[in-house]
């Protein structure tokens, strides 16, 4: 979703780094230490959660390489990237947001079987 929408998001993303120039960038991939450090805003996404921010990432203080990490955004409440994100998620959900690509994400759950398989309202 955060693909089809990323001009929406380039405001929200300079406001939550702080440079209005911030180009988005969508990519599904493994973070690193090094980019938890540098990140000002971190969520988790999830069917029932839906869009949550992360305040901390940390691990134990016996492990080897331990590390602890503070997000200046989602301690009190979303940054402006999560809050946008969550909010388009629910604009898609509530049939009030489409696109191509996500026209079959909604089910009428009271079709048959078959109809319910294909996806799509």
């Amino acid at each position: 979703m955060a693909k089809m929408f990323k001009d929406e998001l380039q405001p929200v993303m300079a406001k939550s780094v702080g440079k209005e120039d911030i180009e988005v960038t969508v990519s599904e991939r493994d973070v690193s230490v090094e980019d938890l450090n540098s990140a000002v805003e971190v969520f988790v996404t999830g069917t029932a959660a839906e869009v949550v921010p992360v305040q901390s990432i940390g691990t134990s203080a016996d492990d080897e390489e331990s590390f602890s990490v503070k997000f200046p955004h989602g301690e009190s409440e979303p940054g402006p990237v999560t809050f946008k994100l969550l909010e388009m998620l629910r604009e898609v959900v509530a049939g009030q947001r489409t696109s191509e690509k996500i026209q079959d994400w909604l089910c009428d759950v009271h079709s048959t079987p078959e109809d319910f398989r294909k996806g799509g309202i």
